[in-house]
């Protein structure tokens, strides 16, 4: 699916009149959402935020991050390092705005993939390696027995991490994967953003269109059903973590 590049839009909103930044507690059981500032960052890997220490704490004992903190680390070092974290939040923004921008096609490719494998979990891939840049829907199985679409490249301990968190979050957590070429030489890199909704029917809703829509429907039906969710969502926020 190609979009029309919002680098430039984005940047300006960036500099002028930056929207303040909606986090929600990585603690499942918690899942409150807020500014940024009021969240504390685990010190290892700080990837993650929790609204209070007794949220870290449950996370670390009984939601997984025990396991995926040192993944994450690994990650945050390789990949995030040379970013400043200006950078990141620009990059946060701009994901956020191409989501924004796309949100009927995106939300329409979804459907359409979910009909062909509705049990696979969803990654949208935006793909900036090249001009004009794509959103790919890739997705992943339960367990990892039914992968679609992903290289073996794509499925490393930290996809593997945030997948468990997608999995557990109740439907309002996506997972949004960002490929850019970060140096002179052209390696590409890959950062996986976690898209979040204050509401799990958007994201729930998807599945139940993809699930209950007859075959043979057509493409502008299926839209039509989209637009329709969408408007019944718009009280909802969504945001990327």
């Amino acid at each position: 699916m190609l979009f029309v590049d919002s680098k430039t839009s984005s940047l300006k909103r960036y500099h002028f009149g930056k929207p303040p930044s909606w986090f929600e507690c990585d603690n499942s059981k918690c899942a409150k959402i807020d500014i940024k500032r009021k969240f504390r960052r685990c010190s290892n890997c700080r990837l993650f935020y929790y609204c209070s220490k007794e949220c870290q704490t449950a996370d670390w004992k009984d939601g997984g991050h025990r396991a995926s903190c040192q993944p994450q680390r690994q990650h945050r070092i390789n990949f995030l390092f040379p970013f400043p974290t200006r950078d990141l939040s620009f990059l946060r923004l701009l994901v956020h705005d191409i989501f924004e921008q796309t949100k009927v096609n995106t939300l329409l490719a979804q459907v359409e993939f979910l009909r062909n494998w509705p049990n696979s979990y969803v990654v949208n891939v935006v793909d900036f390696t090249h001009y004009p840049s794509t959103i790919q829907i890739k997705g992943y199985g339960e367990g990892g027995s039914d992968v679609r679409n992903l290289t073996d490249e794509d499925v490393s301990d930290y996809l593997y991490a945030l997948r468990e968190r997608a999995r557990r979050g109740d439907g309002r957590l996506q997972l949004f994967a960002m490929r850019i070429c970060p140096t002179p030489a052209g390696v590409v890199s890959q950062h996986i953003f976690t898209l979040r909704s204050s509401d799990s029917g958007l994201f729930k809703g998807v599945r139940r269109i993809a699930r209950e829509t007859p075959a043979g429907i057509s493409k502008d039906s299926l839209r039509r059903r989209v637009e329709e969710l969408i408007a019944a969502m718009k009280h909802s926020t969504t945001f990327i973590q």
